[in-house]
């Protein structure tokens, strides 16, 4: 349903100031990371056909990811190893509260718990307390950017494993709608950044 709590952390020796909604562990942040690959540029005849998973700095999703929401909530639900989190910035909070006629307090008061010093949204049998009757998002045109952005999340971007394991495995939009080429998942990882 959501993500792991976070945690203050510090990279190569200097401080750095993390967002509210997500301040992941070291080694979340170790998978973030996104570089374009800077080979030595041989004779053209000698290139490949392009670059290809596994060489260095090349991501596993280089030729693109197929994704499109099937709006079926499962994203919403609590799938264990730690993403039972959705975290939100105040001012995420205060549209969602406004959108259901609440006061930013009255909204934070009966929907959400605080996380390691962070708000996330409660549960509700296991799932996103913001879902409605019928199992989709009561504040869809309003949710916080870590359910905007699901599924191109650092930590799932991490390997085709983590991937397979931690999205196809519950989500029947894999594989399914447009084509995500690299560039644009690179643009949906730096806003995690």
């Amino acid at each position: 349903m959501g993500r792991r709590p976070p945690q203050r952390l510090r990279l190569s020796g200097q401080p750095r100031r993390l967002p509210p909604v997500h301040a992941p562990d070291e080694r979340v942040l170790e998978r973030a990371r996104v570089t374009p690959s800077t080979p030595d540029q041989p004779d053209a005849d000698a290139l490949p056909a392009g670059p290809r998973p596994g060489e260095p700095g090349v991501p596993w999703y280089i030729d693109g990811l197929r994704f499109g929401c099937s709006a079926c909530g499962r994203c919403c639900h609590n799938h264990g190893e730690g993403y039972e989190y959705v975290f939100s910035t105040r001012a995420e909070r205060r549209a969602i509260a406004q959108h259901l006629g609440l006061s930013q307090r009255a909204f934070e008061a009966e929907y959400t718990t605080r996380v390691m010093g962070s708000l996330s949204f409660t549960s509700k049998d296991n799932a996103c307390v913001l879902l409605n009757d019928a199992g989709q998002c009561s504040v869809y045109e309003q949710r916080p950017k870590q359910c905007r952005t699901f599924p191109f999340w650092p930590e799932l971007l991490e390997s085709e494993h983590a991937w397979q394991r931690d999205v196809a495995s519950f989500c029947p939009g894999v594989e399914q709608g447009e084509l995500h080429d690299v560039n644009e998942i690179r643009r949906r990882l730096a806003e995690w950044r």
